[in-house]
């Protein structure tokens, strides 16, 4: 009996695991190894996450990998002001491939300076209908360069849109430097009660 125990602690632990390892998609990373690469859409790391890059009138671009050192490196586009995501509603659309019903993501960005201000957006196509606002981040006044958002898809959502909002200069632009899947809590905990279970019984055996 305690073997079968044993069997199953550890198997519902692996499949658990497996589940709710974290991915992380580090442009900023694949922009210093092959700087100026461009594609559309483009596949990054593995599972693969797809990128598409579009102007503010909706028409398609290229996604770029821009590197220009700390904070200026990352995915932007490759025909717009600086190779950045602008000006004002140009975006990249990201096709998550660990999206389910709940999927969290935290996302950092680069190049925030002087009223920049990223709109991030969920999705279930490339286009622009039906998105679903998740979150802001601005650069206020000054130039912050850097900046963290964690945001949750929508319900049957795919798609991340990393969205160049209304800011206070003209040329306001921005980068993706990375992007990570959250493990969703319900799947940290069951990974904790396998732990608790193979623990316990190893205790017992030993006894």
């Amino acid at each position: 009996m305690n073997k079968f125990l044993t069997g199953l602690a550890g198997a519902a632990l692996l499949t658990v695991a497996g589940a709710a390892g974290a991915t992380t998609w580090d442009f900023a990373a694949q922009a210093a190894s092959t700087p100026g690469a461009k594609a559309s859409p483009w596949s990054f790391g593995s599972p693969a996450l797809q990128a598409w890059g579009f102007f503010a009138d909706g028409s398609a671009d290229s996604v770029f990998l821009k590197n220009e050192g700390a904070g200026e490196t990352g995915l932007g586009l490759d025909k717009t002001d600086d190779n950045e995501i602008g000006p004002t509603n140009a975006y990249i659309a990201l096709l998550m491939p660990t999206a389910s019903v709940g999927s969290t993501f935290k996302i950092k960005l680069g190049s925030l300076a002087g009223g920049d201000v990223a709109d991030i957006y969920s999705a279930n196509s490339t286009g622009t209908s039906g998105r679903t606002l998740l979150g802001e981040v601005s650069s206020g006044a000054g130039n912050v360069n850097e900046a963290w958002i964690t945001v949750t898809l929508a319900a049957g959502d795919h798609y991340l849109d990393i969205v160049e909002g209304k800011g206070k200069t003209a040329a306001a632009n921005i980068l993706i430097e990375s992007i990570t899947s959250v493990p969703e809590p319900a799947a940290l905990g069951l990974m904790g009660l396998g732990l608790v279970g193979l623990v316990a019984l190893k205790r017992r055996k030993s006894a």
